[in-house]
């Protein structure tokens, strides 16, 4: 068993990796309405979530979520969890995936074919993916080290920034009284839902966090999720944030590094963020890939087991590309698996729970 640093790695992993898609594209699409009183109820919300999950799923050392559920439930009940974990999974490695290739295609190489770019990146989260548990969370390790202090230094740029309007921001401040709104709230939520992967690296890593990490979870997913939100409408306008298709990478574009060896933010920011979502895709994948061998009693499960897995999600991928030609409708999709996620979420938070009193019961 490893650390449990590697824990929060897995949730800052997520954290970061939606600073630039998904996340941010519904809250600034409510920026007028509920997004910003949604932002801050999430943020008890998904505590609580990490809090009852790890509680749970700690009376499990070394166990799977389907390991889990073999012991404590009916083996119908297991197939009824698993196949939509599955899917949500799947989602949620693929939809980055596309949105970053039509970034890559449209801000850094747009006379490169779609589908190579898209092949190109296949390539490395299936790699990654098909690794063990161990050498998968080393190699999040690394990256985050490497990339996380630039992020930051990025994204205290952007606030210093001369151009920044204040005034915007102060705008959008003033609409905390309005209700919250599910849309908001199910997006906000996904940005510290990296937790939930420990359902198959319990396996490996150490579910108990001391209490340090209590506090810095919350203090970090709030500073990244408001920024995500509101630096945007600070560099581009309250009003004009919704014009672009990917307001951070438009926002980033504002920016300039006068004494760096890249004078424009918005190339060094989309290289970054090309790491922490090909990462993210096969951290998820990786968790697809565990969720699916499970469907099957053999024990003898060789690595042609996870290669096959991973075609089939890339062929799924693939497919996925081919009839969601318009970026609107991959957006209109992200929205849909940030809503049926929030309730799986909290679905599977609970039957953690059940097992759990069970275990203790027993």
């Amino acid at each position: 068993m490893i650390n449990s640093r590697y824990y929060c790695y897995l949730i800052f992993l997520t954290m970061l990796s939606n600073v630039m898609v998904l996340v941010p594209n519904i809250l600034l699409q409510h920026r007028f309405d509920g997004a910003l009183t949604s932002s801050l109820l999430a943020v008890p919300i998904s505590m609580a979530f990490i809090y009852l999950f790890t509680k749970s799923i700690a009376r499990f050392p070394s166990l799977t979520l389907p390991e889990i559920l073999v012991k404590s439930f009916p083996n119908w009940f297991r197939f009824v969890v698993t196949l939509p974990l599955i899917i949500i999974w799947f989602w949620a490695g693929s939809l980055p995936l596309l949105a970053f290739t039509t970034i890559t295609k449209g801000f850094l190489n747009p006379e490169m074919s779609e589908y190579l770019i898209l092949g190109i990146y296949l390539f490395f989260v299936s790699y990654v993916a098909c690794m063990d548990h161990k050498k998968v969370m080393y190699t999040v390790e690394a990256i985050l080290f490497f990339v996380a202090p630039i992020i930051l230094f990025i994204l205290c740029r952007s606030i210093f920034e001369k151009n920044f309007s204040w005034e915007s921001v102060n705008d959008i401040i003033t609409h905390i009284e309005n209700r919250p709104d599910y849309d908001s709230l199910s997006a906000a939520t996904y940005i510290f839902t990296g937790y939930v992967n420990m359902i198959i690296f319990n396996k490996s890593v150490k579910s108990r966090l001391n209490v340090w990490y209590w506090i810095l979870i919350p203090l970090v997913g709030t500073a990244i999720l408001l920024t995500s939100f509101l630096i945007p409408v600070g560099l581009l306008g309250r009003y004009a944030v919704t014009d672009f298709v990917f307001p951070w990478v438009t926002a980033t574009d504002t920016l300039r590094l006068e004494y760096f060896f890249l004078e424009r933010v918005m190339l060094v920011f989309i290289m970054l963020y090309l790491f922490l979502v090909l990462l993210h895709s096969a951290v998820v994948w990786h968790v697809g890939v565990g969720l699916f061998k499970s469907l099957w009693k053999n024990k003898q499960k060789t690595k042609r087991y996870d290669f096959g897995i991973i075609i089939l999600f890339c062929m799924g991928v693939l497919v996925m590309r081919k009839y969601l030609s318009d970026v609107y409708m991959g957006q209109a999709l992200s929205a849909w698996f940030i809503r049926i996620r929030f309730v799986v979420e909290a679905v599977l938070v609970g039957t953690l729970l059940l097992a759990a009193r069970r275990q203790t019961k027993a």
